[in-house]
């Protein structure tokens, strides 16, 4: 089979699969995974560890660390670190780090304002743990709490008087959408406690599982007692540097959040509406803005391999400890997430928190919750073709929101006895191989340039890609030569940091490299309307990609946009994604890129549309071509781009662009480098 047939069948492969997938019907019934009925009724069936490590997982954690430096490396250090740990966790440690208050999140820096610094909504911080009870603000070196900037307006709850909350008594910011915005210095500082408590939490686990240390075991316990002694009373929160809490039970909080029942807490000169600002969108409980289920995991994840330790046949947890951290940690921390049944890319994370605590307490319907939200999400958020439908920064926040799913669903089975409201029962569910996970997976891989990130296009950063933790996954649940050879060049043989915890536990410990490099293919993406032309033997040296996608969440008013790579070096560039900077429009607007522009004015947003209606290749010359609505009443707006390769790992392009209404000015704009390329 020659180059440009290999080319053309994975075109057909990716067409040929699209009847079938949009026939599908997502989602998967499940049963109130509010009512924790069914942790009574099916907890005595887990076997443990049930969530992102099995006990095969261990098995070939035990052969890597015996085999492998890396990772005898890494277990050691989880040792050394736990040893640390251990003696620092005395009571008044414990309620130091994990406060009775609700934590904060985010918040301005008004020493950067009165010095006439430019100031970001969720400052830049840095926290140590070193010294807990303070804040420094990286842009202006001021530090929290200060004299200077007195956290003089005092809030306190109702629901619970012993929460006190202070915030900064000076001018308001703005901040995004909320225009009276005051910070919490104290309220920073305890979310930055609290994760680095749990952070210590997961290092002790770790440490247990690779080592069989009670003393390990019993310190994890000693932090998930505390945070029982805390969850249950933190209140709902708007997360980023909103000032608003939910001041009822949280339960209560969590179901209404938008029709509370009582004024929620806030700072003058703002009046209570009885919701919080932006719903669940930005709810947290623990710190952050959207998004408990990743920290849910991770406390999950530690007492799923913590919690059948024994000290001389003795139990480390005693049954009622036992049943009071899965009551008030996991069911709890599960419960804010579990009343938003959106699909979004923060969701979807806080769905898979669901997951792993139904699977670690044998709740099915937690399990069922989070899996329809993983189908959904795979099926609806991620286009038919696996294209993301937003950009490929979010779409890897959003498969770091949903990764708990791919570890922890590879064999599947319900409880004995549980039948979903569909009257079945899941056996042997795998959730990389019985949805279209491995699609998603495809699309981003596919998408990436010759330096294995992803081209810069819309909200995206030239730094993004399919990390060497993602590769372990991946080479996990999909063996492929070509995935392998991925997992090859970004993991390596010795991987470190977080990629050698999750190589421990999940590659093969007789992997070797396959002798194929990995390569990149000629594609197009017909639902995410963007197409991609490879240069040199194995598709990495160069890239045109044309892009025609719709409008949506974290797009760009971009329509036609062409995009050149050649030799690790941007030819036609795209600034990419400034995040949640003041000055983020100077690079969503159309003349931040390359196309044309009529009449001097910006692109349409809605209903542009936009579609690829040619794509072909052959040995030497490859060609696209792609249209859009994005200037209404345009009598065309339509782009060809044909590259020619000329041999010597050269090529050119030629790039017809065909647009016009009426009498309108035609300007067309490309962005280059640098003042050398012309």
């Amino acid at each position: 089979m020659t180059t440009t047939d290999t080319r053309i069948l994975i075109m057909g492969v990716l067409m040929g699969s699209l009847t079938g997938l949009l026939a599908a019907t997502p989602g998967m019934p499940y049963d109130d995974p509010k009512d924790w009925s069914a942790w009574e009724r099916y907890r005595a069936q887990v076997r443990h560890p049930a969530t992102l490590f099995k006990a095969d997982d261990l098995d070939r954690a035990r052969a890597n660390i015996a085999r492998h430096a890396w990772a005898a490396a890494w277990a050691a250090e989880q040792e050394r670190a736990a040893a640390q740990i251990i003696p620092m966790l005395t009571p008044a440690y414990l309620e130091d780090m994990a406060e009775i208050t609700t934590p904060g999140c985010t918040g301005p820096c008004p020493g950067c304002r009165d010095k006439g610094l430019r100031w970001h909504p969720n400052g830049m911080w840095t926290w140590s743990a070193r010294n807990p009870n303070q804040l420094t603000c990286t842009a202006c070196k001021t530090a929290f709490p200060n004299d200077a900037y007195p956290e003089s307006v005092e809030v306190r709850s109702t629901w619970d008087p012993r929460q006190v909350f202070r915030f900064y008594g000076g001018e308001t910011f703005v901040c995004f959408g909320y225009k009276q915005a005051r910070p919490t210095f104290t309220g920073i500082i305890r979310r930055y406690k609290l994760g680095h408590l749990t952070g210590q939490l997961r290092t002790l686990a770790m440490a247990y599982t690779v080592t069989g240390n009670p003393d390990c075991a019993n310190a994890a316990r000693l932090i998930l007692l505390r945070l029982a002694e805390v969850l249950p009373f933190y209140l709902v929160r708007a997360g980023y540097g909103y000032g608003e809490f939910a001041d009822c039970d949280p339960h209560v909080a969590s179901e209404r959040i938008n029709d509370l029942p009582t004024d929620e807490l806030v700072y003058p000169p703002n009046r209570p509406d009885r919701k919080i600002h932006t719903g669940y969108w930005s709810a947290s409980r623990i710190g952050s803005s959207g998004m408990d289920g990743s920290w849910v995991t991770t406390v999950t994840q530690a007492y799923d391999l913590t919690c059948m330790a024994e000290r001389d046949g003795v139990p480390i947890y005693s049954e009622a400890e036992r049943l009071r951290i899965e009551r008030d940690v996991l069911l709890e921390g599960s419960y804010l997430g579990a009343c938003d049944t959106s699909i979004n890319n923060k969701s979807v994370g806080n769905r898979a928190g669901a997951a792993m605590v139904g699977l670690c307490v044998g709740h099915p319907g937690l399990v069922r919750f989070g899996i329809d939200g993983f189908m959904k999400t795979v099926d609806d958020w991620f286009l038919p073709d696996g294209g993301t439908s937003e950009s490929a920064a979010y779409a890897m926040m959003t498969m770091g929101g949903i990764r708990p799913f791919g570890e922890a669903l590879r064999d599947y089975t319900e409880p004995e006895g549980y039948l979903g409201p569909d009257g079945r029962r899941l056996v042997h569910f795998n959730a990389c191989r019985d949805t279209r996970y491995g699609t998603c997976w495809q699309g981003l891989l596919w998408t990436l340039q010759g330096n294995l990130r992803h081209p810069p296009l819309a909200d995206s950063y030239c730094t993004t890609g399919v990390s060497a933790e993602y590769a372990e996954l991946i080479a996990l649940a999909y063996p492929t030569e070509a995935h392998r050879a991925y997992l090859a060049e970004v993991g390596g043989e010795a991987p470190a940091g977080n990629a050698a915890r999750l190589a421990t536990f999940y590659r093969d410990p007789d992997l070797t490299a396959p002798a194929t490099p990995f390569s990149l293919p000629d594609v197009v993406f017909p639902f995410l309307a963007q197409g991609f032309l490879r240069l040199g033997g194995n598709g990495r040296d160069g890239l045109v990609v044309l892009d025609a996608s719709n409008w949506g969440g974290h797009h760009h008013l971009d329509s036609l946009n062409l995009y050149l790579w050649k030799d690790g070096h941007e030819l036609l560039t795209d600034l990419g994604y400034l995040w949640d900077h003041p000055d983020k429009r100077m690079t969503t607007r159309t003349a931040a890129h390359n196309l044309v522009i009529l009449g001097g004015k910006e692109q349409a947003s809605r209903d542009r549309g936009g579609s690829v209606h040619l794509f072909g290749t052959t040995p030497r010359v490859k060609y696209m071509e792609a249209s859009s609505l994005a200037y209404p009443e345009a009598a065309v707006y339509r782009r060809t781009c044909v590259q020619i390769d000329h041999g010597d790992g050269a090529a050119y392009v030629v790039d017809i662009f065909r647009a016009a209404r009426g009498e309108e000015r035609r300007d067309c704009l490309f962005h280059g480098p640098n003042q050398d390329v012309a």
